[in-house]
């Protein structure tokens, strides 16, 4: 499976999103000085899900 991140925002919302989607919105959105508060990388997406089960996931 491909790389995967959870991504922490400012407004206390919390996703898993897919390494293209990180590209697409994430990047930009950190350049920004966007809503972004931290970040969690994980190699595999499957394991992000499993620890985080209860969060969206944008693929």
């Amino acid at each position: 499976m491909a790389n995967g991140y959870v991504v922490n925002r400012t407004d206390g919302v919390s996703v898993i999103v897919s390494e293209r989607k990180y590209r697409e919105f994430i990047i930009p959105a950190e350049k920004a000085g966007g809503f972004i508060e931290s970040i969690i990388p994980y190699i595999d997406m499957q394991e992000a899900i499993r620890e985080y089960p209860w969060l969206e996931v944008f693929e």
